[in-house]
């Protein structure tokens, strides 16, 4: 159990730690795909896939850092890979792209023992907070679905505090929320800069989950694992 009393809630990252975006996204891109026929633009979903992911990386670091907005993002995530094939049709980006949000919502696969690691920490009273970049008209209802809900004490999102991790305000807000020190908070993600350098620059300590084992030398995570088990041996 490691130190049970060390630490009195847990700060934890939904997309890509405890809900499986990569895997979910992906499926409902190309229920998308289909839908709208985007065979007429592409030659393959994997040629769209591959232009539309490489942008959406770029741009989802520029909107934690402040410099682009969300409307921005959901815009540009869609219309990019139309750009390269000629189309510049806004529209029917923000239709995919309202398309692939509501079709999102309905994936409910869990990063490997997410619901395991929820439930163990649940019952050895730590205070769990999700703390989330994601936007909320799909966040709260990810959530839901997921059935780790009742397992969750508050729910922190970006829009809601007007500012995304890795700026502290995201941070303070949830230790105020949560009534307890730094010293008492950790910090659980996936994400090098906004989950992990964050917290370290707020002095909040941090566990990296790091499946693809690409951080092994990450020098702001106090703990790293690979697999969300592993958490178990430190909390």
């Amino acid at each position: 159990m490691g130190i049970p009393h060390k630490y009195a809630a847990v700060l934890i990252d939904w997309d890509d730690t405890l809900w499986d975006f990569r895997h979910n996204a992906f499926v409902a891109l190309k229920e998308v795909f289909f839908k709208y026929q985007l065979t007429n633009y592409f030659a393959s979903f994997e040629s769209f896939y591959e232009l539309y992911e490489e942008h959406n990386k770029l741009l989802w670091k520029d909107y934690a850092a402040g410099i682009i907005d969300k409307d921005t993002l959901q815009r540009e995530r869609f219309l990019y890979p139309f750009r390269q094939k000629g189309k510049n049709d806004e529209q029917l980006a923000r239709n995919v792209g309202d398309d692939f949000l509501e079709t999102t919502i309905k994936q409910t696969g869990l990063v490997p023992y997410a619901r395991e690691l929820i439930t163990h920490l649940h019952a050895a009273g730590y205070q769990l907070i999700v703390l989330s970049n994601g936007f909320r008209e799909v966040q709260y209802r990810k959530i839901n679905a997921s059935g780790l809900a009742p397992f969750i004490d508050n729910i922190v999102l970006s829009e809601e505090v007007g500012a995304q991790k890795p700026a502290p305000q995201i941070f303070n807000f949830a230790i105020q929320l949560a009534n307890v020190s730094k010293e008492q908070v950790i910090m659980i993600g996936d994400n090098v800069e906004t989950d992990i350098k964050g917290a370290f620059d707020f002095g909040l300590d941090s566990i990296l989950f790091d499946p693809y084992q690409e951080q092994k030398d990450n020098p702001y995570a106090t703990y790293r694992v690979s697999g969300l088990k592993e958490i178990e041996n430190i909390l």
